[in-house]
């Protein structure tokens, strides 16, 4: 019978466009299908064929366990990877190549990992996680495997929806993208359309509540094991993944949450790892409920003392911090009412917010306070709230805010809820943040970020993760630590934390800079790039003094000519 199955296995692989292994059901494109909002991804997805009946039938009758023996060598060839992700998929787990489900450049490989749900659990089910693999040219031996932000980001959909900036990488490896567990094409899918579709006519006291809360009982009703869907499952997934292909080393290559995972994997596979790059580094022991607000707040005062120490600015603008602090206790008073909207006080938090995270615009800052302070004129905020993307989502410092299946909201909220806002007092941090935060800012930087997630998590069923989740992470893995000046949400006190217990980390802070430094920069890309080549040395940094200064925009400056 074993025989027979094997060779169904083959005969698949050659004749149909989409091979998957150990699925319990036959939804899976037919899922993607059903959750994807873009139209282009539809047309596409529609075009795969479904999963043979027959054939899953005889895969149901495989052990589900995994091979005892893992894989550790590294493939010779293209060929030989797969030959041994076949033999690990006969045994209920590994790697099957697919055809992509979007157009891709010819030197990209798509697949599927199959790995269990819950490790923990010996009658756990099996899930499948989306992967993407950019082959190099006579590739050196060891990958860089990309660990997305979020948590619930999707990389692969990232490169789905622009390849062409995947492939300016060139790090002379193979580059593996996945998609984390609950996260984008990956199944099951955590993302929760209930919470992008807010109904805020309903007669609801809090709609929102409402939607989180109809997200996650359709996820248990569904079969899914919240308490699955973590660092410690992901970083099990991501050595999983370098086995499967067949791997000795790999390097990793992580932004924001993606960075939390990357200490994950060299604390629990330390031997998998080659390399480390951290891109706005968010380590495990950073007290996110007791100084999220405290950091946040700091990067705004930086802002304000790189105004006041330039002379035009500080000409121009004066007193900026108390004008900002006065602005926001005004509007929440009385609201501003523009083109047909109000503007809150927490409204112009978010978008301060927002612009230092994207590190774009951050000169435009000090002039959009002044004029709706002073001149009672938005034009400098409706430019600011267009270039941080509509300024949504400050409450959720770690995760894009992008509609549609890119962006994971239930894995968002298993991963934070599991690992990190069940350690702290949020009661002991309200007493300490209150205390040194200005009155003005309670609301809308602690009560609707730390506390709206702390109370989230009381609904969510995630779990309550092992004490080494709140731990720092003990490591001689050379270790390239990249922050930006004015990250909000990923601070450079982070950063100078996660360097602390790197016995071989290299620390670099580039100024004027927010969050998520390698996705275009040439500076931090080339830093990059160097290190994983020779990971044994600090990488030439002199790139860094030649970043550009801020230049803040000045009152009689036409803002149509400078954002063109």
């Amino acid at each position: 019978m074993k025989t027979r199955i094997f060779t169904l296995l083959l005969l698949l692989l050659l004749s149909l466009s989409v091979t998957a292994c150990a699925i319990e059901d036959d939804t899976y494109y037919e899922d993607t299908i059903a959750f994807e909002e873009d139209a282009e991804f539809e047309d596409e997805l529609d075009e795969l064929d479904p999963i043979d009946e027959d054939y899953e039938e005889d895969l149901a009758l495989e052990d589900p366990e995994p091979d005892a023996e893992a894989v550790d060598s590294a493939p010779e060839s293209e060929t030989e990877t797969q030959d041994t992700a076949s033999e690990s998929a006969s045994a209920g787990w590994g790697y099957s190549p697919i055809s992509c489900a979007f157009d891709v450049p010819n030197n990209v490989e798509c697949g599927i990992l199959t790995v269990p749900e819950n490790r923990s659990k010996a009658d756990t089910p099996m899930i499948e996680l989306a992967v993407a693999i950019i082959r190099a040219d006579n590739p050196l031996p060891d990958p860089v495997i990309y660990l997305e932000g979020g948590p619930g980001g999707s990389a692969v959909l990232g490169l789905a929806s622009d390849p062409e900036n995947w492939l300016d990488y060139d790090f002379g490896r193979d580059l593996i993208l996945f998609d984390q567990r609950g996260t984008g094409l990956s199944l099951p899918s955590l993302n929760c359309p209930e919470m992008e579709e807010v109904d805020f006519e309903s007669e609801s006291v809090n709609p929102e509540r409402d939607a989180e809360i109809a997200c996650r009982d359709r996820l248990l009703r569904e079969g899914v094991d919240l308490t699955a869907y973590n660092t410690a499952e992901n970083a099990s997934d991501v050595d999983a993944l370098r086995q499967a292909l067949g791997y000795d080393q790999v390097n990793l290559y992580g932004i924001s949450y993606g960075t939390r995972l990357g200490l994950a994997v060299m604390r629990d596979y330390p031997a998998g790892v080659r390399s480390v790059v951290l891109d706005s580094p968010f380590p495990p022991n950073a007290d996110v409920i007791g100084t999220e607000a405290l950091y946040q707040y700091a990067r705004v005062q930086d802002l304000f003392n790189a105004c006041a120490t330039d002379d035009w600015c500080a000409e121009s603008y004066g007193d900026i911090q108390s004008t900002y602090l006065q602005l926001i206790a005004d509007l929440d008073a009385t609201p501003a009412a523009v083109n047909g909207g109000e503007i809150f006080g927490d409204t112009i938090i978010n978008v301060v917010y927002q612009i230092l995270f994207a590190g774009e615009g951050i000169d435009l800052l000090p002039r959009m306070i002044y004029d709706i302070a002073v001149n009672d004129d938005f034009e400098a905020f409706f430019l600011a709230e267009e270039i941080a993307g509509g300024g949504e989502g400050a409450s959720r410092l770690y995760q894009d805010d992008a509609d549609g299946k890119d962006d994971s909201e239930g894995m968002y909220a298993a991963v934070m809820c599991h690992d990190e806002f069940v350690f702290g007092d949020i009661d002991a941090a309200e007493d300490v943040v209150t205390q040194m935060l200005p009155e003005e800012l309670h609301a809308g930087m602690f009560y609707s970020g730390t506390v709206n997630q702390y109370d989230s998590c009381q609904l969510w069923e995630a779990g309550v993760a092992a004490p080494s989740e709140d731990a720092a992470v003990v490591s001689a893995i050379p270790t390239l630590i990249l922050v930006g000046e004015f990250d909000p949400a990923t601070p450079p006190e982070w950063a100078e934390l996660t360097k602390e217990t790197l016995s071989n980390g290299y620390l670099f802070e580039l100024p004027g800079l927010g969050h998520s430094l390698t996705a275009e920069l040439p500076c931090p890309v080339g830093m990059m790039t160097a290190f994983i080549n020779n990971p044994n040395a600090a990488p030439d940094s002199s790139c860094i003094a030649d970043l550009p200064e801020i230049q803040f925009v000045l009152p009689d400056e036409d803002l149509n000519e400078i954002y063109e």
